[in-house]
């Protein structure tokens, strides 16, 4: 009886998260969107139209990846304030300093990855982005990790 009592109860709750996640959801869709239009100058309608369907040519599928790519560093960026704030003020610039050098490894670690995959090729673009949105991902769940200082590497 208990259990059925926890299980309608988290299926009523389930509703009400959802429409809290689809809410919010709106506010975030558009910063990505401001954010993507500000990195590539192309404008918010003009994305728009070329984010509707990511299989429809290879541009969308570059941009939807580029797209996904953003979010994942919009995240991270969030993830790194917190964790900022989180710290000893003497242990904010090793952090600040990794975290740099993490980017630049990421970016140069996904452009060889890009070149092995598709180098001069359409594709490229997308790979590139997929690649950084799959390691930006993997540093969010390091940094939510990360307990007190980092250590220098």
């Amino acid at each position: 009886l208990a259990r059925k009592s926890a299980t309608r109860a988290t299926m009523t709750m389930r509703p009400a998260l959802l429409a809290l996640l689809l809410a919010a959801a709106p506010a975030w869709a558009d910063e990505v969107l401001a954010e993507l239009e500000r990195r590539s100058g192309i404008p918010i309608a003009e994305l728009q139209v070329i984010l509707e369907d990511c299989h429809r040519t290879q541009m969308s599928a570059n941009f939807c990846a580029f797209r996904d790519f953003i979010q994942a560093d919009l995240r991270m960026r969030k993830a790194v304030e917190a964790k900022l704030a989180s710290l000893p003020e003497s242990c904010r610039p090793s952090l600040a300093r990794l975290q740099a050098r993490w980017e630049k490894s990421r970016d140069a670690r996904c452009n060889r990855h890009a070149d092995d995959q598709a180098a001069g090729g359409s594709m490229r673009p997308m790979v590139f982005s997929d690649c950084r949105a799959t390691q930006t991902k993997r540093r969010i769940r390091a940094l939510d990790a990360m307990k007190g200082c980092p250590s220098p590497q």
